[in-house]
């Protein structure tokens, strides 16, 4: 009964410590799982879906497989005055990391001119343990937690996530 105890506490302490990881630890963590696949992308078996009906101008997802399993997978949304890119990465099938590109086009793509101009911004988002742990927006500053818009962007990246999975299965 005693080793039973103290195997107990000593799981909980186990639990407590990993949960407890400081946000640094947590960022740590990411970057090295993130280099650790894209290192290693080449020996990813690739799949192309197309991704039509959710832009103007179509879109498509390539998934990236490892032994059967999903690490990464990149949508591209293209659209007449942009576009916008997603590339989810996974550890273990859970969301660690999430980078978006959208480019805007100053003139339609139908339009033809030489001076298009492009502007760009990109957005980082990192998970842990099933929550959006940190958001840098284009300017690489950190979004607060209390922000209105950090929940909801949370809730929609999960949510996409899920929706897109399923279109590997297709």
């Amino acid at each position: 009964m005693k080793k039973t105890i103290i195997l107990f506490i000593s799981l909980i302490s186990i639990t407590n410590l990993f949960a407890q990881r400081s946000q640094t630890e947590k960022i740590a963590d990411i970057k090295t799982w993130y280099k650790e696949l894209t290192s290693n992308i080449n020996s990813y078996e690739k799949s192309m879906v197309d991704y039509p009906d959710e832009s103007t101008e179509g879109g498509e997802i390539t998934f990236y497989k490892k032994n059967g399993k999903i690490d990464l997978f990149k949508v591209a949304y293209y659209g007449e005055t942009g576009n916008m890119k997603f590339s989810f990465y996974f550890r273990n099938n859970e969301l660690f990391f999430v980078f978006q590109e959208t480019e805007n086009y100053s003139v339609p793509i139908y339009v033809e001119t030489d001076d298009r101009k492009i502007t760009k911004e990109e957005n980082r988002y990192y998970f842990y343990c099933k929550k959006m742990i940190k958001w840098l927006d284009n300017d690489k500053k950190e979004v607060s937690v209390k922000s209105s818009s950090y929940k909801s962007k949370e809730e929609e990246l999960l949510k996409d996530v899920d929706k897109l999975l399923k279109k590997s299965e297709e």
